[in-house]
């Protein structure tokens, strides 16, 4: 699916990254989705390190069906982070 919320919810909960890093993750190179995994590079990790996970056949799926090229924002978030958070607080309320 190209639904946008659908790919961010499911990276969260099979990634464990955080919802502000998921905003600035790249889409991972082919090589990394053949064997479903994605990491978040230690500018975006509190722990300072690059962290990897491993996704689900259907994730890499969607992942796939995204416009983003290999490297270019996955999940760009055209309006503004303050908005992003906003919209995210009323949809878990």
């Amino acid at each position: 699916p190209q639904d946008w919320w659908l790919t961010f919810w499911c990276l969260d909960l099979f990634t464990g990254f955080r919802k502000n890093a998921l905003l600035h993750f790249s889409r991972p190179h082919h090589d990394d989705l053949e064997r479903g995994e994605v990491v978040l590079p230690f500018q975006w990790n509190k722990s300072g390190s690059d962290q990897t996970a491993y996704l689900p056949p259907i994730v890499v799926e969607w992942i796939r069906a995204l416009p983003a090229k290999a490297g270019e924002l996955l999940l760009p978030w055209p309006h503004g982070h303050k908005c992003f958070y906003d919209t995210l607080h009323h949809m878990q309320s």
